[in-house]
């Protein structure tokens, strides 16, 4: 078959078996949900802001908004400051919240824990307790606004299934009556979610559990409600979303695997469906053998010495020890020959053995008259033969050494 008909036929058959999965194969979009903290207003997977952003933009609808600010930038008064803390807030960016309050502006901190430098801040001290619980009961302390029954907000694992418990933080006050005109959002045992201080000329309000505010929160729907008592506690004339991703972020949550960016680039999400194509095609095609596979073959066996020894070993049993002493001779001048290239012809044979092999010329001249009584009819006795044998293999292996 020419070269030519071969690749029209791997190319009919490869089209074939694409156009065969392509009918087999059902299309759809599937969500992918990546469950990644990334703080992005913008970011619609379970644990973005998406939602939160298009709430406050429906609540806040005729007042201006700044997405992804930063509290330093511009210093309003009368505005609203809404700040997720990924992870931790330091010194510099405490102090720049609390100055942004100072002037006259409302700062919404949303983090999971109560932090120890803001504590140092406000009248009345406030500490994290440690929770665990598969629901978090809790209602407004401001009768106005507070839900008829306390929202019941059931934690969710990464398929949306109720979890048999989960572990966070709350806060802790020490009971005074003062501290209770503080607190705004509380557990049925008076643990805090959300309490407010005045600071300067504005307020500064603490949210902790910041997860009620992910996307995925909002399956249950009574968390619409919540967010927006939540900013029914504001009258702002401009709300900034701060960043939360650059400033106060020791990671960098938005950081993509290999895989990842590739599946997001057009291009190279091509290469990659092409290549894996590519690949298959070569193991059905073109990874079988070009030829059938040689058998392995057994060496050559040397059956020679198993014949001498049992045709001696036959020899020796049937007492004809002249026949065996005759094949102890042939062999004796074989392995001289092939060894030292000496002809038993040779006159002076047994001197010049001895001077190629080393050999003692008399222990070779006994070899030699034993030989010659083979061929005077001598009869050899069986501890004769035991002798020539003896001698003839320490002489057969000092040779092999040299």
């Amino acid at each position: 078959m020419s070269r030519n008909k071969i690749i029209i036929i791997v190319g009919s058959t490869a089209l074939l078996v694409i156009a065969i999965v392509a009918l087999l194969t059902e299309y759809r979009e599937v969500p992918v949900h990546q469950w990644k903290e990334k703080y992005n207003y913008n970011d619609e997977q379970p644990q973005g802001l998406y939602i939160f952003k298009e709430l406050a933009n429906r609540y806040f609808k005729d007042i201006p908004t700044t997405l992804n600010g930063y509290p330093e930038d511009s210093i309003n008064v009368n505005s609203l400051y809404i700040q997720f803390v990924p992870d931790y807030l330091d010194s510099l960016e405490v102090d720049t919240l609390l100055k942004v309050a100072s002037e006259g502006n409302d700062v919404l901190i949303i983090a999971d824990y109560f932090n120890d430098r803001i504590a140092d801040t406000v009248p009345y001290f406030f500490d994290n307790i440690f929770q665990k619980d598969s629901i978090l009961t809790f209602n407004f302390n401001d009768p106005e606004i507070a839900s008829d029954s306390p929202y019941v907000y059931q934690f969710l694992d990464q398929d949306f299934i109720p979890k048999d418990s989960s572990t966070f933080y709350l806060m802790e006050g020490f009971g005074y009556e003062e501290e209770q005109q503080y607190v705004r959002v509380s557990t049925p045992d008076d643990l805090v979610l959300m309490a407010s201080f005045p600071f300067g000329k504005g307020r500064l309000f603490y949210h902790i559990k910041k997860d009620l505010f992910y996307n995925y929160s909002y399956r249950q729907p009574q968390m619409f409600e919540y967010t927006q008592k939540i900013f029914s506690h504001f009258d702002p004339q401009h709300v900034y979303l701060l960043n939360p991703i650059t400033i106060y972020s020791s990671g960098n949550p938005g950081k993509k695997n290999p895989l990842e960016f590739i599946m997001s680039q057009p291009a190279l999400k091509a290469a990659y469906y092409l290549l894996i194509l590519g690949t298959l095609l070569y193991v059905i095609f073109g990874g079988k053998r070009k030829q059938k596979i040689i058998p392995v073959t057994a060496k050559n066996k040397n059956t020679s010495l198993e014949y001498i020894e049992t045709v001696s070993q036959l020899f020796y049993q049937q007492g004809q020890h002249e026949k065996l002493v005759a094949h102890m001779k042939n062999i004796f001048h074989h392995k001289m020959f092939k060894k030292f290239y000496v002809v038993p012809d040779d006159p002076n044979y047994v001197k010049v053995l001895a001077k190629k092999s080393k050999i003692s010329a008399t222990e070779l001249q006994y070899i030699m008259d034993r030989f010659k009584n083979l061929d005077d009819d001598f009869s050899f006795r069986g501890d004769q033969l035991v002798s020539l044998n003896r001698r003839l293999e320490s002489i057969y292996k000092e040779i092999e050494t040299k």
